[in-house]
């Protein structure tokens, strides 16, 4: 079986919740990580500061 046929068989509905629900992830995913590393980034700079203080 050919890919064409494959994706014509398919309905279109399926199409786009597939899509949608990877591209939600993918957010999500995207999102999970900026906020670790700025979490991160932000308590190397902040804990050094603190320590300091007191």
């Amino acid at each position: 079986m050919s890919l064409s046929n494959t994706l014509t068989t398919v309905p279109l509905s399926v199409v786009v919740t597939v899509t949608t629900s990877s591209v939600a992830v993918t957010t999500v995913g995207v999102v999970t990580a900026v906020t670790v590393i700025t979490t991160v980034a932000v308590s190397q700079v902040i804990v050094p500061t603190f320590v300091q203080i007191s």
